[in-house]
This record gives structure tokens, sequence and C-alpha cells, in this order.
């Protein structure tokens, strides 16, 4: 690479060398023969720091097993014996010297052992005692040997140190007299090959804050010298095109990087290059190379201003796991001046390190650093509550950072986003648009390295960009915003403001009072219910109340028809009979849920049943016809594919997407590119020939964007969207089913849903398409309020600061806070006291069995305690499972 480097026949060339302290004889040689390359050019001098060589994990493990009075001294002393035959093997003539060498350090490392496990505790000097003592060993060992076979190598153990000034200083932020003091006794120094020791005066610190030390005193002394390079050697041989995975062959060691595509990828891999030492070499405009000395056929990868390609585009992906957001929403955020203020304020008070930042109208939305090791992970509550007041907080756990590094790259958010085809939850672009990141749900190593091997491809056949483009004539919309996509909703820190109990000593929350079953009387009845397994329980009694609710204050709504997905208990459906005159009908997703209902309600009339199947087989859409069922078609592919098994049938309802992807939840948002559902209405004007070919009369439209949709206009939205179409395609489709997804008060504090909001847009639509009949299939809003779980107590377990309590129920009997995230209000039935936060979970052995954490229960919860688990009355009981090979909860409805 030196034949690429600016200058290469300039005087100076600064190396930093990392080792590590397990270096074999061959690897020993090639560092020498590495060394000597650079030398072969006569006019140049070459200045080596020495890194600390990084012998923590031996410290560390050696001084834990003297606090626990273990044979102490095991690691370290075994890597010096290893090192030692290492030295004995290069130069046999120094054996005896090698042998008294390790004799003396062997006495000292025992010796402070022995202190460690004498006194209990160890002394704040000691693991940087120990890891100079190593250090010195090491090179007492090895720079006498490197000296014999580098004629013109010196080592200078007594150097000058080099205090490190501010990363955006100048060098001669440094100071002059030191800056005098090097090139003083580097100049006068006869050898061409200087090593300089590191600086471990200071207290031990972190192997990350040992190298970022050893980068930026090498990137210094670079700019100090005015040398024509900086080579960082270690064992990497360059900055990967795939960064941050541990293994990975598919990666391939990248040739060239300018300043800014480098700081990007160094961030991701910091133990390789730090990026604070980037950011020193670009200031100073000295070209960098890291490479491996080990390996002669591995160039590296030059970091320079001319590494500038004549085309730009992605030349590295840099993955970042196990990522928090957290999205910080308020309706008053835009005019709320010192918002961002007051949040980082907060993040700042308790060590929280923000990464990206993405900000919105009424949503600011960041990930969150890696916490370090010594900071209490329970801070991230106590952040939250303390923002609760003025800001709402809700997190994503464990997401993927994907960071397309290139030049240009970030002017082309919608092709990457398109190529991923997968949901981002956030999207921020690097200033000088060299960097554009997006956030996605948790990815597998094995799905990263297919990603990588499947887009990387096709992203810079895509975004190849001429050189003459100039990112700063991009539209303002793609140079100067960040972006910000919807966060799907996940599981709340805390709540929108703090609890409010009933009383001081009472971890029952206001709210609760509304609950059918906090009554006293409903709640000794329901103790009384609880055996030794879980069980669901229903009130007939709000089901009907819903029901009626509904159908009285929707009143342009035609039809309803109940989506028995959400809970097909026997006993509710059978009471339907009775409801609304007998006119209630049910919507049925598969042919056993048609057949169901038909032998719940034998007489039932089939003006009263709908089939909205999804990629079902043609079998089960000729068994819903057979019945005289109204039947949806979701796929243009059933009418072009199957069009003569439907032909002469007149009870066809084409469902379309809407384009909108809407609900609580990701996986219950049912609308969108990315969704299964639904026809794309480009394909409108096609279908309405095939119907016609075929003699189907399409009797009329549906959708449904989602579930939990708290926007009070969507449904008349819906509706009109639809009546444009059958106006346009299909005169004979006179029904509008708008859907569900009609959201309920999960939380204790939630206000319900305000129908007459919802009733007086629809009254607008019915004004403006008369002609119109419209359906809806309510089924959350109808049983879900009407059931809970009720469970006990199994066991309580404190760790680390976090109160666990375990339930006999998991997500086997309630799959809603696993699938969705979603919140459910839980309450101790058996006791009331002061309360405290926990997290709530079940006996399934998987790490997502969780009901909720930071919630609220008596101090004084004791194994056998009844807990109720709120509005589990729709997709609770219906979507339970044997997994474990535990039972299937139990069903009882009370009047």
């Amino acid at each position: 690479h030196n034949s690429n480097m600016a200058d290469s026949t300039s005087s100076t060339v600064v190396i930093a060398l990392k080792l590590n302290a397990t270096c074999s004889s061959k690897e020993w040689l090639r560092i020498s023969r590495a060394l000597q390359q650079e030398l072969s050019i006569p006019t140049r001098r070459v200045v080596v720091c020495l890194a600390p060589l990084l012998v923590h994990e031996a410290i560390e493990a050696d001084l834990h097993a003297a606090l626990n009075n273990h044979d102490g001294a095991v690691s370290l002393l075994h890597l010096c014996e290893t090192a030692c035959e290492t030295a004995t093997t290069l130069d046999t003539d120094d054996s005896d010297e090698h042998t008294q060498q390790f004799g003396v350090i062997q006495s000292k490392i025992t010796a402070i052992l022995t202190a460690v496990a004498t006194l209990q505790e160890i002394p704040a000097s000691t693991q940087a005692k120990l890891l100079q003592l190593v250090h010195n060993f090491l090179c007492s060992l090895f720079m006498p040997w490197l000296t014999k076979t580098c004629p013109d190598l010196a080592y200078l153990p007594s150097c000058p140190t080099l205090e490190l000034p501010p990363t955006h200083a100048s060098i001669a932020r440094i100071g002059d007299s030191q800056v005098d003091a090097i090139k003083l006794q580097i100049a006068k120094h006869p050898s061409r090959c200087l090593v300089l020791p590191p600086d471990l005066s200071q207290p031990m610190r972190s192997p990350l804050a040992l190298t970022r030390q050893q980068d930026l005193r090498a990137a210094f002394l670079a700019a100090a010298l005015s040398a024509s390079s900086c080579l960082v050697w270690c064992h990497a041989g360059g900055l990967s095109s795939l960064a941050q995975l541990e293994t990975d062959s598919s990666a391939d060691v990248l040739d060239q990087l300018t300043y800014a595509e480098a700081l990007e990828v160094s961030g991701a891999c910091p133990e390789v290059i730090h990026p604070e030492a980037i950011n020193v070499l670009q200031v100073h405009n000295t070209p960098a190379c890291v490479q491996s000395p080990l390996d002669a056929n591995k160039q590296g990868t030059i970091v320079s201003e001319n590494s500038r390609s004549s085309q730009a585009g992605v030349k590295a992906l840099v993955v970042k796991q196990g990522v928090t957001l957290w999205a910080l929403s308020a309706a008053v955020m835009r005019r709320a001046s010192g918002f961002l203020d007051k949040v980082f304020g907060i993040l700042a008070k308790y060590e929280i390190s923000v990464d990206m930042v993405a900000t919105g109208d009424s949503t600011v939305t960041v990930s969150l650093d890696p916490l370090p090791k010594e900071v209490d992970a329970s801070v991230l509550s106590k952040a939250a509550i303390d923002l609760s007041p003025f800001c709402n907080v809700r997190a994503m756990y464990n997401c993927t950072v994907l960071s397309f590094v290139g030049e240009g790259v970030a002017a082309h958010v919608s092709t990457i986003t398109n190529l991923l085809d997968r949901p981002a939850h956030l999207i921020s672009k690097a200033s000088g648009a060299v960097s554009l990141s997006i956030a996605v749900d948790e990815m597998s190593t094995t799905a990263v390295s297919a990603l990588y091997q499947s887009l990387m491809v096709g992203l810079n056949q895509e975004l190849v960009i001429p050189q003459s483009s100039n990112p700063s004539t991009l539209p303002s919309a793609i140079a100067d915003r960040l972006y910000i996509p919807v966060l799907t909703p996940s599981i709340p820190l805390s709540p929108t403001k703090e609890a409010v109990f009933l009383t001081t000593n009472s971890s029952y929350q206001q709210g609760i009072e509304g609950r059918w079953w906090f009554q006293e009387s409903r709640r000794q009845q329901l103790l009384q219910m609880v055996g030794d397994e879980p069980i669901y329980v229903y009130s007939k009694h709000v089901f009907e109340q819903q029901i009626n609710t509904l159908a009285s204050s929707l009143t342009s709504v035609d039809r309803f028809f109940f989506a028995i997905k959400a809970n097909a208990n026997p006993e509710l459906l059978q009471a339907t009979a009775t409801i609304l005159d007998g006119e209630l009908g049910f919507e049925c997703v598969s042919q056993a849920e048609l057949e169901y209902v038909m032998e719940l309600h034998p007489d039932l009339s089939s003006e009263r049943l709908l089939f909205t199947p999804n990629f079902a087989p043609l079998e089960e859409y000729r068994a819903a016809m057979q019945i005289g069922a109204y039947v949806t078609i979701d796929n243009a592919d059933i009418l072009r594919r199957w069009g003569s098994d439907l032909a002469g049938y007149h009870k066809i309802l084409l469902r379309v997407d809407t384009g909108l992807a809407l609900g609580h939840h990701a996986h219950v948002q049912t609308g969108g590119r990315l969704s299964k559902f639904g026809i794309d209405p480009a394909d409108l004007s096609d279908l309405a020939v095939v119907c016609s070919q075929h003699n189907i009369q399409v009797c009329g439209l549906h959708c449904h964007s989602g579930s939990g949709i708290g926007e009070y206009a969507t449904w008349a939205k819906h509706a009109t969207f639809l009546a444009s179409l059958a106006r346009q395609y299909f005169s004979t489709a006179m029904i509008l089913d708008i859907g569900g997804g009609l959201p309920i008060p999960y939380h204790f504090s939630d206000m319900p849903l305000d129908l007459a909001l919802v009733q007086g847009h629809l009254q607008d639509f019915h004004e403006l398409y008369p002609e119109f009949q419209l359906w809806m299939e309510p089924g959350r809003f109808l049983t879900a309020e009407c059931g809970v779980l009720l469970t006990r107590v199994t066991q309580c377990k404190l760790k680390q600061g976090t109160t666990f309590v375990g339930l006999n129920a998991g997500f086997n009997a309630l799959l809603r806070p696993v699938l969705y995230e979603a919140h459910h209000e839980m309450v101790n039935l058996s006791r009331d006291g002061a309360p405290h936060s926990v997290t709530v979970c079940g006996p399934i052995c998987e790490s997502g069995d969780v009901f909720g954490r930071e919630r609220p229960l008596p101090v004084s919860t004791q194994i056998g305690d009844v807990v109720v688990i709120d509005c589990c009355g729709a997709y609770g009981r219906s979507m339970a499972s044997t997994y474990n090979l535990r039972p299937v909860p139990e069903e009882k409805v009370m009047d």
C-alpha cells in the first residue's frame, strides 16, 4: 500500500502496533520482516507506537480467583510462561535469561495476588500494576530480539509522554515544548526505527479506552512529526465491508475509504482503529492505512481524502445489534420550546447516551447506546418516569441498526428501504451524506449475512452516482431533513403520567373502579372460581352491553358481523341469538369457523355469514359458497385462476388494500405494501373485466387497515375510499365493508372510544354517498372488556434490583403481550397494599414470556395470590396453545 500513500518517500512514518500478548514465534518473525520492509527506503524513519498488550481478561480472572481464595496467578503466569517459550524459540542464546526473568515476574505477581487474597479487596492501583508488570516483562523478552533482527531499531522506554489534547483541537494545542522534546529525541537518535512504549501511568481502564488512547497518541504523533502516513498494524487486516459481525467469511476488507466513510465504519469496530483518531488524521490530512503485518497478501484499507471513487455507492454495511429505541411523544412538542433540552438533560442525569435522533411534529425517536457495565439497567425506567410529566415514553427492544456507508448514499432513502423489504422504525442520515442508518426489528447474524449477500450487489447497481453529483443540490426533502417513519408502539416503559393510586397505601390505580370485576361481590365470586390452573372468565352482561352500545351509537352502519376469531366461546355466541333482534352477523376466516357457527345456530340465515379468508385453499371457498355465505376475495389471482369456480356467484366482495398500515402494532397492521392482505387498487380495472367474463357479480368492496385505531375519521375515510372505487369499477357493489379495529381502553387511565365522533364522520359520508350500505366487523370491541384471565402467583424473585412475580399462566394462555407487545392491566385480587414495581412473567421456557414490566403490585404479594389480567376477552383464549405441554385454560361465563 505504501506506493499508494501520499509522499511515500518522505522522512517519517508512524506505526500504531497492536500486538496480542500470545503472539507466536512465526508472527514475531513476520512483524520483524514488515518493519524491515518499511526501512527498505533509505531516507525513511519509522516511529512505532507500541500499544498496551491486552491482558485484561487474564488479570481480572486472577484477581477474581484471589478474592475467592482460589489458586491465583494461573492465567497471567500461563500467559507469561507461553511468551517465555516463544522468546526462547526466537533466540535460544537467551534461554537462561528468559527463565530468570520469568522467575522474577512470577514472584511479583504472586505477591500482589496474595495481598489481594489477604485483604479481600482490590486496591485501586492493583490492576494497573499488574498490567505494567506484564507489559514490561513481555517487552524485556521481545524488544532485545527485535533489535537484533532489525539493526536500525531501538526501543526507547523513557521517551517523553505525549499529553493528549481534545481531539477537535489543533495540533498546536499539544504544546510546543512537548512537540519539540519528542522531535529532538527522535531526531538525535541514530536509529531509523524507534519503538515508543505506551503510557501506562494512568489507572487501568477498559481495553477500548486503552485502544482509544493508543490510536490518538499515534495520530497526534503523526501530525506533530508531519509524517507522510500513519499505519495501524493489527490482526484485523483492515476495515470490513460488513462491520461488527464477529465472524463472516463473506465480508471483504475494504481497499479505500474517505475519512468520512472510515469514521462511520470504525464506529462499529473501534478496536481496529478508533474513530477519534481518524478525526485527528482528517484534520491534519494525514493518510492512514489499516493492515495486518502478519499476512503480506492482505493489503489493508487506505483512509485518505484521495480515496474518493469516480462513482459513489455503498461500500460497507455496519451492523449494531441489541439496540433500544425510545419514541418520545407529546402533542404540544412542536410548540414547546426547550423540549429536547429537557429530554437530553434527563438522559444525561442517568448517564444514558444517545446515538441516533429523528424528529417529527409530535415525536422524537432516539436510539440508545448500550449502558456501561457499571450502570444498573433500572436507570432506563427511572429516566422514563422523569420524562413522563411532559411526554409519553415507549420503547422497542433488541432492534438491529443497519448503516449503509458510501459517498452520496443518504440521498437514496426510498431505494434502500424498498430493497430492504421490511418495516423501518427509525431512519437517520449522517452529515456529509456518507451514511444512512435504518433501525429494524431484531435480525440474526445469519439473516444479516444473507442480507449483505443479496443487497450489496443490488444496492451498488442502483445507487452508483456520478462523481459530479453535488449532494448540496439535492432537494431539501432529501438533503436537509431527518427521516422518521411512525415507530411501531411497543411496551411502555412508564405510563403517560405517573400512576395515581386510590389511596397512599394501595396498589389499585384510579380508573379501576369502572371495571366490572372490581365490584366487591364480583371479586369474591372470581376468587372462588380459581383453582390450581389459570381460567378465563367472561361477563355475558358486559358482552351484550357492548353490542347494544355499538349498534345504538353507530346508526349509520347497516349491519354488524362479529369477528368470532376474537372469541369463539359457545355460551357467548349462543347469547347473540336474541341480540339486535337476531340480526347480528358472524365474520368467519376459515371453513371450520363457518361450520362451528352453523352447528351453534342451525337455523341461521346465510345472510348473516361473512367469509373473509386469506390464502385459504379453493375447497374452503367452495364450502362457503355452498352454505350461501358472503365471500370476500383479497387476491387478484383467485379471480384470474379460479374464475370459473366462482362463476355465477353473486355474493362476492373484493377486499382492497387501502395502503394504510394502522393499528397498535406492526402485527395487526393489515394495509400497505408489506401486508399480505388486500388487492392492489391498480388491479381493479383488470378484475372488473375478469368478473364480467365469468358472470361474477361483485356485490361489495371491503377493507381493513388494522386494529386498535384511535383516529375517529378512519372508518369514514375507508368508506369514501371504497365508494369511489365502486363507482369507478363495480356498479353492482352496493355494500361497503369498512372492517373493524375499534380500540378499547386497555389502560385504567384510557378514555373509551367516543362513538359519537365516529358516527358523525359516518353520517357525513352517508350524505355524500347515500346509495351504499355500510357493514362493520367488530371483534375486540365486543368481547375484550368482558373477559379476564385469573392466575395464581407461583414464585417471587429479586435479582439485581428487579423484582419478578411469576404466574401459573404464560404466553401459552395469553399470547398478546408477546406477539403484539400489548398492555394488559394486572391486579392482585387477594390483597391490596403499598405498591412496588415488578416484572410479571409466566412459566414458559422462553425469555419473552413476560406480561409486563414496571407494573405496580403490592409489596406483600405472596405465592398463591390471585392476579387478574384485565381485558382478555378478545384474542386471549382463542389464541391459546399447549406449548410446553401446559393445558389451555378453561372458560366460565358469568351472567
